[in-house]
């Protein structure tokens, strides 16, 4: 929940400063774009409060990206796994290098149960 709120801070000021007219994401670490968000430590025996307000952080990332006014990009260099897949889709444009996968790993792993 740390990683969205800190997108979602990040998003307020960007979207505030009008001299700001787009956005790039990408990630620093070689090979991995973004390996998603860590459903285990919030989903499995939950803290209810905290479920709901990460549910909310994720929806309100998701939605600010996709409805900003900035033109936004992302430019995947690695691996984009469930969050990361996500926050790629929210942007206007996306990029990806070659060798790399994007997807929504929890529908694979309902497939093989």
């Amino acid at each position: 929940m740390e990683f969205l709120e800190e997108i979602n801070t990040n998003l307020d000021e960007l979207e505030n400063d009008q001299d700001c007219q787009g956005l790039i994401i990408t990630s620093g670490l070689p090979k991995v774009y973004s390996a998603g968000l860590d459903l285990v430590k919030e989903i499995y025996k939950p803290d209810k409060k905290r479920l709901a307000s990460f549910w909310t952080c994720f929806q309100r990332m998701w939605l600010r990206l996709y409805g900003s006014r900035l033109a936004t990009m992302a430019a995947i260099n690695g691996h984009a796994l469930a969050g990361g897949c996500v926050l790629g889709l929210a942007c206007d444009y996306r990029l990806m290098a070659e060798g790399f996968t994007i997807g929504m790993v929890e529908i694979e792993a309902v497939e093989f149960c």
